[in-house]
């Protein structure tokens, strides 16, 4: 199964990229830019972002864009655009997933949850 998401803006991101185009980066080069990319992830309290979601399994192949609010303590908000339009909030705590279409909103303990918004444990 390949699942990944494009986000425009991530500092990670940009660092993933200079690292892996760069033909021979000192160690000490690395973890200067590891530190440097750290200080600035630790000083953001907001990020905001709109992504691409790409995903390919079991016979299914996906694409949805949305954007991204990401804020500190594990606050999150997934807003889905295309193709369908649906919301994933949460609180830190507790997760609300909400489709339009149904009306209807689920909820679960993020510690329970078993899903791919969860590793952003921003």
């Amino acid at each position: 199964m390949v699942h990944k998401r494009i986000l425009s803006g991530l500092p990670l991101l940009l660092l993933a990229v200079s690292l892996s185009s760069a033909q021979a980066v000192k160690p000490e080069e690395v973890k200067s830019i590891a530190k440097r990319v750290d200080g600035r992830y630790n000083k953001l309290q907001t990020l905001i972002s709109d992504f691409t979601e790409l995903y390919s399994g079991n016979g299914v192949s996906r694409q949805e864009s949305g954007s991204l609010t990401l804020k500190r303590s594990g606050k999150m908000r997934w807003e889905f655009a295309t193709p369908k339009t649906k919301l994933f909030v949460s609180d830190g705590k507790t997760a609300y997933f909400y489709l339009p279409e149904e009306r209807q909103v689920r909820k679960a303990a993020v510690k329970k949850l078993d899903d791919f918004h969860t590793p952003i444990r921003y």
